[in-house]
């Protein structure tokens, strides 16, 4: 089943590949791809504000495969392809395999995910190494050996290092330990150790690039000044239901209805199996993680 999914979620994200034209946040990542690894990291907040990870890996990917436009989205497919198969084994080791093939096949059927499957942009990446990083969150909560927690750190800190978004998931995890914080407290503070010390290994970075940093990160709610959080959460609700970019009169009433849809299913988890406070954490976490 789950190869079935996989090939089906690759066909959606090669189908029509050759006739998608470029635009011009995919011309930047092509244009900064070219250039070496100091312009990347040092003068690349003149081109893109982005954290530099997509970029070097674009950079070294490149010269590999040619400079054709089926070529440098493939790195986008790849990692696009590869979060169904983690999106099965995250639902497989929270819940069941059923749980596992419906996530898998939601994900690859998903417009938003299919979309940033094909943009060469970093936002696949981040995706990937986001299923990745509660992957390993999931695995070290269950049971805790230093081969989870690299995983999980190393996981988060490429993350960090491709989009500052990034910063949510942090969030989410904190708040899927707040019920764990009596019986486990040891554990959430080594969560929290490991969550510091990435913090330390960003900040050279966020240092060099802090005023273009706010701007992307400012850019993501609209043209509004100050950030609307509204308006920020809207679009990102909306955008996991259908093709991004979605204007904002639609957004609204579509994130109305996806939250609904998280209730109810919190709701029917509640009603028809022993469900934890924890539980409904997770399911949380990993809903609004693939942001």
């Amino acid at each position: 089943m789950l190869l079935a999914i996989l090939l089906l979620a690759f066909a959606l994200r090669v189908w029509n590949i050759a006739d998608l034209r470029m635009w011009g946040d995919e011309g930047f990542s092509v244009f900064s791809a070219h250039r070496d690894l100091y312009a990347i990291t040092f003068e690349g907040k003149d081109v893109d504000p982005h954290p530099p990870l997509y970029y070097y890996l674009l950079h070294f990917w490149l010269p590999l495969t040619g400079p054709s436009e089926f070529s440098v989205r493939f790195l986008s497919i790849f990692f696009g392809t590869a979060t169904v198969a983690l999106m099965f084994a995250l639902g497989k080791r929270l819940f069941d395999a059923r749980a596992g093939v419906l996530a898998s096949a939601l994900i690859a059927l998903a417009p938003f995910a299919i979309h940033y499957s094909q943009e060469v942009r970093m936002y696949a990446l981040v995706i990937f190494l986001g299923a990745l990083a509660t992957w390993f969150f999931a695995r070290v909560i269950e049971k805790e050996t230093r081969a989870r927690w690299l995983g999980f750190w190393v996981a988060m800190l490429l993350a960090q290092y491709t989009l500052y978004q990034t910063a949510f998931l942090f969030v989410a995890q904190g708040l899927t330990l707040l019920p764990l914080l009596k019986n486990r407290f040891a554990f959430v503070a080594r969560w929290l150790v490991a969550s510091i010390s990435i913090v330390i290994l960003f900040l050279p970075w966020l240092a060099l690039h802090s005023a273009s940093a706010y701007t992307d990160v400012k850019g993501v709610a609209g043209d509004t000044i100050p950030m609307n959080v509204g308006i920020f959460l809207a679009r990102g609700f909306a955008g996991l239901i259908l093709d991004p970019p979605l204007p904002l009169t639609n957004a609204l009433p579509l994130s109305a209805l996806f939250f609904g849809l998280i209730v109810i299913g919190l709701a029917i988890a509640f009603a028809t199996r022993e469900a934890k406070f924890s539980d409904a954490m997770l399911v949380w976490f990993v809903e609004t993680g693939k942001e």
